[in-house]
């Protein structure tokens, strides 16, 4: 039978998925990398932004700057991985909440912040 062949190859794939997935969920339980930090950090900012109803231009650019920034921090793929995810989530939950600051204040901060970014060519 064909599946009879096929099933060592199935297995073998599915525990190399396990393995990648354990390795991804050490490292994010272990100390954060930079690019971990780097990403709570910004997703933080991120969320903020969204709640305070920033221009989504100017959000944007701040996210594309950030991921450049993490892509540049992680160490390997999966850490890159593991950072993207980490941003993903903490700027899903700060997208929820009005920031410790209140909005007027996150908005001038956050003016600042974009306009201390080097321009791109």
């Amino acid at each position: 039978m064909k599946f009879d062949r096929l099933f060592p190859g199935i297995v073998f794939v599915g525990l190399a998925g396990l393995f990648v997935a354990a390795m991804a969920a050490a490292q994010a339980s272990a100390t954060p990398s930079p690019a971990t930090a780097l990403a709570r950090q910004a997703g933080a900012v991120a969320g903020a932004a969204i709640f305070c109803l920033i221009d989504e231009d100017k959000q944007e650019i701040y996210v594309d700057r950030v991921q450049a920034e993490i892509a540049l921090s992680a160490y390997d793929d999966v850490d890159l991985v593991v950072a993207k995810i980490t941003f993903s989530n903490e700027k899903n939950h700060a997208s929820a909440i009005e920031p410790d600051s209140g909005c007027k204040e996150f908005k001038r901060q956050f003016s600042a912040r974009i306009s201390g970014f080097p321009e791109s060519h």
